[in-house]
């Protein structure tokens, strides 16, 4: 990989890690991830923290972002989310405010 491409690479992660530090997260990057021990350590920080749903966000070079969060926690969103009546689905996966104003 050229060193441009491990530049803007590295400039991703930095804007990632730096606007998830915007809303309060403690971030690690890392250079090779094993996502199951990821995902574990990140339960380890959220139970030993008590900051909240453990989220591993992720991506592979000139990929989108991925977000890794346990079943259980996914359900409790989007239950959350049709219980308000605040989330549809238009069949896509992207979902949008339909409440009129």
């Amino acid at each position: 990989m050229g060193k441009s491409s491990q530049r803007k690479g590295r400039d991703g992660e930095r804007e990632l890690r730096d606007r998830l530090k915007e809303y309060g997260f403690d971030v690690e990057c890392v250079e090779k991830l094993n996502v199951s021990e990821a995902m574990r350590q990140a339960v380890r920080d959220s139970e030993r923290f008590r900051d909240g749903m453990p989220a591993l966000f992720h991506r592979r070079n000139r990929q989108p972002w991925l977000v890794t969060v346990k079943l259980e926690d996914f359900m409790r969103m989007y239950q959350t989310a049709a219980e308000c009546g605040a989330a549809t689905s238009d069949g896509t996966g992207v979902y949008e405010n339909t409440s009129e104003t």
